[in-house]
């Protein structure tokens, strides 16, 4: 903690902190924060797939919106990936081992982009150009991709850098395969 005081930190590493000090303090709130961190995302692509389900009008249509989405999150994980090794930037326990991760991630080397993020506005970016729901449907699909990514943050495995990059990235790489 004595290092952390010292070193300069950016508005990225600040607010990690903030939100990493509240961990521990609620059992339930810790819980919801790793359903969210976890696994909601898979949930968020089940919704997703189901929405396509009922939006398209025949089993091709369906098909082909789906190719397309799993297109878009192919090249979004390797361009991810691309970005992380011409561009390392390691995980918060790397950097901080005294810091509470709620998860544990698959591996400490890449934390810029997040994949999660990333993946979490593809869905929710494919889910609104595809399908055309109320708006009701469309703001959950929203709102649950907002709380997959501020989730990371609070789980402790990402800094919100690295949510603002994934996101980002989703969002452009969406835009490229559903304009």
């Amino acid at each position: 903690i004595g290092i952390i005081r010292i070193m300069k930190l950016s508005w990225s590493h600040k607010l990690f902190f903030q939100t990493n000090r509240m961990l521990g303090q609620s059992s339930a709130l810790d819980s919801l924060i790793k359903f969210w961190a976890e696994y909601a995302i898979f949930l968020l692509g089940l919704a997703v797939l189901i929405g396509f389900w009922f939006a398209t009008p025949d089993f091709w249509s369906f098909i082909w919106v789906n190719l397309r989405t799993g297109l878009a999150l192919a090249v979004g994980v390797v361009i991810s990936f691309s970005i992380a090794w011409v561009w390392p930037h390691h995980r918060p326990k790397v950097e901080f081992p005294e810091i509470t991760e709620l998860i544990t991630p698959l591996s400490h080397w890449k934390s810029l982009p997040s994949d999660h993020s990333m993946i979490a506005w593809i869905l929710a970016t494919a889910f609104l150009w595809f399908t055309h729901f109320a708006f009701c449907f469309d703001l959950l699909i929203i709102m649950a991709a907002i709380i997959i990514c501020i989730s990371r943050v609070f789980a402790g495995v990402h800094y919100p850098r690295d949510i603002v990059a994934g996101s980002a990235l989703g969002w452009v790489v969406a835009l490229l395969f559903f304009r």
